[in-house]
This record gives C-alpha cells, sequence and structure tokens, in this order.
C-alpha cells in the first residue's frame, strides 16, 4: 500500500495489532495515513511511530464493537475491565474485580465463544488474552476518561489485594494503572512503583525502558520535591549512559548534583558526583572529571572515610589515565584508607577500580595477583559495573602475562555481563581483547583482520574513547598479514584520534616498526618525538610500547648503538611481568635485541631461549617465527663457531612457519637474512 519497505519495529508494532488480519492491516494503514502519522515531509517512514498507544479506526471500531454488542451485559462489563488491565489476565485478578467467580467465569466462557478472547494457561493459574490488540483497544475506548480513571485504580487496588508481598514483581503494570487513574491514584505510590520497574528495567538490561518508566516517574513527582527529584535523575543518568546517551547523562547528573548541593545532601551529593565523574571520564573529559570530584571532596566532611576513599579513587583513575604518576599516589591513598576501614566490600571495590587505571601502567603482575583475591568478593557484591571494571583489566593483564586459558575464561564472563549492564567500555574491551587472545592462540591472520574490522566498526558507531586502541590492534593484524598500506592507514589513523594520554607513543611505535622493516629511515624521527620509560619510576603503556618499538626499529635499521643504551630499560619492562607488548612482541625477544646490540651474547642467548619456550608453551603462533628471526640475527652479527648454521636452521624454521601463518612481508624479511649468509 505504501510503495516502499517499512521499518521492521512498524511492521511488528501493526502484526502485534493486528495479528495479520487483512481487513485489521488496511484500516489501521489507512487510518495512520489519514492522521498523518506514517510519513515525514519528505515522504519516508517515521521512525516515532507507536501503533499501539492510537486510537483505534472507526472502521475497525465498528466490526468489533458489533461482535461485542452480542454479549451479555454482565459480560461486556467486565470484558471491559479486563481490557484496562491489559492484552493479558488472568482468572484471580479478574474474579477480585468482578461479583464472584462463577459469573466472571461465565462471562469469559462467552467471549472465547465470541472469540473474542483466548485462553493462554501455561501453568496453575488459568489465563485468557485479547485476540487481538485492538479488541482491547476498542472496549478501552468506549469508557469515558473519568471511568477510565476510575477502572485503572480498581485494578491497582485488585493487584495489590491479589499479589500481596508479591506485588512489587508487577511494578511496572501497577505503576501504569496507579498513573491512569490520575489524581485519585496516591502519588507517592505511583512514584515508588515506577522507581521500582525502573530499577527492575535496568537491571533486566531493558535501558531504554528504564529512561522511559523514569521519566514517567519524575513527570508524576512532586515538583516541590528535589531531593526525590535529585535521586530519579540519578537514576535516569545511569540508564541514559548504559545506551551510549552520555551528553544527555551528564546533563541529568549535573542537575541531579546541583539539587543536592541546594539540600546539603553530603552522601548523596558524593554518590552522584562519583557517577558522574566515572561517565566524564569514561567519555575523555577528564578535566571536567577532576573538578567534580574536588567540588564535592570540599562539601564532605573529613570523617566519612568510605566517601573519601571512593572519590580519591575516581581521581587517581582520571590522573593516571592522563599519564601522571600522581593519580597511582591517589588510588594508594585509596588502598591504604580501604584497608584501614576493615571493610572487605570496601577492599574490593578499591581493587576493581584500581586495575583499569593500573593497566594504563602496565602493572601487569601487580593487578594479576590482587585480582586472584579480589574477584570472588567482587562476584559476591551488588556492584556488578565495578566487577565488569575487574574482568577487563585482569584478562587483559592475563594475556599480557601469557595465561590464555585464564584471560578466555574472565571474558567468556565479561561479555554477557557487559552487555546486560550496557557497560559500553567493558563489551568494546571484551570485542578488543577475545580477538587479541584468539590471534596469539591460533595464528588465525585472515580471521583476525575480518574481526578486527567488525571491532572498530561497532566501536566507531558507538563513538568510543578507546577506538585508537583497538585501530592499532587492526595495524598490527594487517602488518603481520602483509598488507603494510593498510596497516600503515590503520596506526596513521590511531595517531589521530588517540584521547588517552596514557597510550601515547602506541601508535608511533608500531608505525615506526612498520616502515623501519620497510627500510625506511624516517622511523628514527617518528620515534623521537615519543617519550622512553624513565628507570626506577612508574611508566605509562605508551613509554613501554615506544621502548618495544626503539628496540625493534634500531635492529632493523642497524643503529646498534642506540639499541645497545635501551637494554636496562628492557629489564625494567620485564620486570612488570609483561610476556607480551601491545604490539604482539614478545619482551624476552626484545630484551634478546638490545643485549645482542651492545654484544652481551650470554644474556641475548638466554633471553631469546626463554622468549621461544614462551611461544610454544603458551602457545603465542606469530611469536614462533619471530623470535627465530630475531635469534637468527643475533647469531649473524656474533658470527661464532657455528652460529651461521645455527642461524641458518632458525630461519628455515620461521620461513616455513611465516608461510603457514600468511606472513608474505616478513617471510621476504627471513629470506633476505638468509640471503646474506
Amino acid at each position: 500500500m505504501a510503495g516502499q519497505a517499512a521499518a521492521a519495529p512498524l511492521v511488528g508494532a501493526v502484526f502485534r495489532e493486528t495479528e495479520g488480519n487483512p481487513f485489521f492491516v488496511e484500516e489501521v494503514y489507512q487510518h495512520l495515513n489519514e492522521e498523518g502519522k506514517l510519513f515525514d515531509d519528505e515522504g519516508r517512514w517515521r521512525t516515532d511511530l507507536r501503533v499501539e498507544d492510537l486510537d483505534v479506526p472507526e472502521g475497525i471500531k465498528l466490526v468489533i464493537g458489533r461482535r461485542i454488542q452480542r454479549l451479555g451485559k454482565e459480560s461486556r462489563q467486565l470484558l471491559t475491565m479486563a481490557a484496562v488491565v491489559g492484552r493479558g489476565f488472568d482468572l484471580p485478578l479478574l474474579t477480585a474485580l468482578g461479583d464472584d467467580e462463577d459469573g466472571v467465569l461465565t462471562a469469559l466462557e462467552d467471549a472465547e465463544a465470541a472469540q473474542l478472547i483466548r485462553s493462554v494457561s501455561a501453568g496453575r493459574v488459568p489465563r485468557w488474552e485479547f485476540a487481538h490488540g485492538l479488541i482491547r483497544q476498542t472496549l478501552e475506548g468506549m469508557l469515558s476518561l473519568p471511568r477510565r480513571q476510575r477502572a485503572h485504580l480498581r485494578v491497582a487496588e485488585a493487584m495489590e489485594q491479589v499479589y500481596g508481598d508479591r506485588v512489587e514483581r508487577q511494578a511496572a503494570d501497577l505503576a501504569h494503572h496507579l498513573y491512569q487513574a490520575g489524581a485519585a491514584a496516591d502519588q507517592d505510590k505511583t512514584v515508588r512503583f515506577f522507581t521500582l520497574a525502573g530499577d527492575q528495567a535496568a537491571d533486566s538490561g531493558a535501558f531504554d525502558e528504564a529512561v522511559r518508566l523514569f521519566d514517567d516517574a519524575l513527570s508524576t513527582l512532586d515538583e516541590e520535591d528535589p531531593r526525590g527529584r535529585a535521586t530519579l535523575q540519578a537514576r535516569r543518568g545511569q540508564a541514559l549512559r548504559a545506551i551510549d546517551r552520555t551528553g544527555e547523562a551528564v546533563e541529568v547528573f549535573q542537575a541531579a548534583l546541583d539539587d543536592l548541593e541546594e539540600l546539603g545532601d553530603t552522601a548523596g551529593l558524593a554518590e552522584v558526583g562519583e557517577m558522574l565523574a566515572w561517565t566524564l571520564g569514561w567519555a575523555a573529559r577528564f578535566d571536567e572529571a577532576l573538578s567534580v570530584v574536588d567540588r564535592v571532596l570540599r562539601l564532605q566532611p573529613d570523617d566519612v572515610t568510605e566517601t573519601r576513599c571512593r572519590l580519591l579513587l575516581v581521581s587517581g583513575a582520571m590522573t593516571s589515565t592522563q599519564g601522571d604518576p600522581a593519580g597511582l599516589s591517589r588510588l594508594a591513598e585509596a588502598q591504604a584508607l580501604a584497608e584501614a576501614s576493615g571493610d572487605p566490600r570496601l577492599v574490593g571495590t578499591v581493587v576493581a577500580r584500581t586495575a583499569p587505571a593500573r593497566f594504563h601502567w602496565m602493572l601487569a603482575r601487580d593487578i594479576v595477583e590482587t585480582a586472584q583475591t579480589s574477584l570472588p568478593a567482587m562476584r559476591d557484591s551488588s556492584e556488578p559495573w565495578d566487577l565488569a571494571d575487574l574482568l577487563w583489566a585482569t584478562a587483559s593483564m592475563l594475556w599480557m602475562t601469557g595465561r590464555l586459558d585464564g584471560a578466555r575464561e574472565l571474558l567468556d564472563e565479561l561479555e554477557p555481563l557487559a552487555d546486560r549492564l550496557g557497560h559500553t567500555n567493558a563489551a568494546s574491551a571484551a570485542w578488543g581483547l577475545l580477538l587479541t587472545v584468539d590471534l596469539t592462540r591460533h595464528g588465525d591472520i585472515e580471521a583476525a583482520e575480518k574481526e578486527g574490522r567488525a571491532v572498530v566498526e561497532r566501536m566507531e558507531a558507538a563513538r568510543l574513547v578507546n577506538t585508537a586502541m583497538r585501530y592499532r590492534h587492526l595495524g598490527a593484524v594487517q602488518f603481520y598479514g602483509g598488507d603494510w598500506a593498510e596497516a600503515e592507514a590503520s596506526f596513521r589513523y590511531a595517531m589521530e584520534i588517540e584521547r588517552l594520554p596514557s597510550f601515547r607513543g602506541s601508535s608511533d611505535g608500531q608505525l615506526a616498526v612498520l616502515l623501519a622493516c620497510a627500510g625506511d629511515t624516517t622511523a628514527i624521527e617518528l620515534l623521537e618525538s615519543v617519550d622512553l620509560p624513565s628507570p626506577g619510576r612508574p611508566n605509562t603503556s605508551g613509554k613501554w610500547a615506544a621502548l618495544s618499538a626503539s628496540v625493534q626499529v634500531c635492529l632493523e635499521l642497524g643503529r646498534l648503538d642506540e639499541a645497545r643504551e635501551l637494554y636496562p630499560l628492557t629489564l625494567d619492562a620485564l620486570s612488570t611481568g609483561a610476556v607480551f607488548g601491545r604490539d604482539f612482541s614478545m619482551w624476552e625477544a626484545v630484551a634478546g635485541m638490545a643485549a645482542a646490540a651492545g654484544e652481551q651474547w650470554d644474556a641475548a642467548d638466554t633471553h631469546f631461549q626463554t622468549a621461544l619456550r614462551q611461544a610454544e608453551e603458551i602457545p603465542h603462533k606469530i611469536g614462533r617465527p619471530e623470535v627465530r628471526r630475531a635469534w637468527a640475527r643475533m647469531l649473524i652479527l656474533r658470527a661464532g663457531p657455528g652460529d651461521w648454521d645455527r642461524a641458518r636452521a632458525l630461519l628455515d624454521e620461521a620461513i616455513a612457519l611465516y608461510g603457514t601463518l600468511g606472513m608474505p612481508r616478513h617471510l621476504d624479511l627471513a629470506k633476505g637474512l638468509l640471503r646474506s649468509l
């Protein structure tokens, strides 16, 4: 009828209302078209249409009305009350609304015989539903507004009577009936059930529905209740944040914060301020997040340990992400406060919130050790958002320390949890880490590139702050797969969009390695613009990545004197417990390269032996030929008795592995070394 394909949600809505009855479909279409509800000014389908909220077309009313009139008066009255209840209804509730059970059953039998309703009982309680949603709408539409409001109030009262202690399970329906009852319903009760229904929707992952329910609660709330408004706004902000409406969430949290500050509610101020600060941080608005923390801390009493602890966590995390080691000091202060409190729940929260921040500093062993004791406690806590953060940070460090099985186990737990919570940052970490773990273990470059492209598309669609990291991973896959032009484009784009200061140097380093492997000496100039780690101090992930890249670039371009100077720093990297760098290189192999550049042959041999053993045992499929090529280059440099024969054997093995994995450009590099012998 429209001459163009309709969107699936609209088709679904029309089908739910008509169940495919051709007459009903046509009548609904014509009615909506005449009302101007179907198309926008450019003749395209509108996206904001809710068919179920519209009046029933007159043609359908006439047809359905004739069938309804064939019922007796009592049956019509009861069926009208059932229509007020909703599309489906059960016998206990209808009995509470009718005169007696026999009369109710007779009315239901008459309606079922007239094909107005049908039985859908699936358990011990008899249950029915209207044959078509339009029948229910027609019946309810026959009531005047005052009578309809009174009927909704009767239904709400009957629900409380019938369901008793279980009525909270029906929170959304009860809130709807109280709202539709108008001024006759208790306002506080209506707000309470809307709020409860919103919480239930959010807990089940239905965040769009939660936002709608909190909106309904706010519209019902007394305008002179700023405390209640702030509480609801905070809940609404959490739901908005979970569906990536971050800008709206920030505005909502800000409004709640202003209300609470005016009320002098320091506890509420701390809770909402923490939510707002984390939300700003996930959007890379770090300075704003720190400003919120400072504002809230100034208004807190000095003796509230948990509040100060949690706010220090936010401050430490935001500062750490910016690459400022002062953040680690604040995190340490928060941990000391938590441990002094003797509250295991608070200690668990600190560990959970600290782990992602420490992730930015490649404190691999530190995170893994603390997570072993904290994960069980966090699983039992009432803070699943923190659990999701702890899971992704721990999984990342388990991969980095070569424990692939442990990482995969946590990621299998994280994925459904992050999806349920609407925690897109944790979900995106899971997407990328699953790709990373699988590529490490299986070495399937083609599959990794396909999945890598899908991951960056999902992250760009969600406008996530850590998208640059996934472009780096995609670039690494393309680099190993031999598509160096695409890899260069991915690395350069990652550099362009990087928003996390703690990762600066990572993309530059990976691009420099690619250029050096291609014989391009501008790789050195690229690395001159990034910072290397400082000995004896905490260093960001970006600085460690720049170190790994610098060693590799110097070896590829024959700048041995510069590589030799970096050997002590590679030992510092190994002391963190990390096995892999973010570019999939192995730290033992990087240390072996630097040692070889300084002619520390025994140390280099030990590093390469360890790296090769790790690559075989973990396993690290791409690392296997890479370590062999690097070790062969060392043996060629040393040129001792039997070294060149050993180098040939290693290069033959590397060439075979490169061929199996589909790494043509690296295969050429290995063949070039072999020809030099």
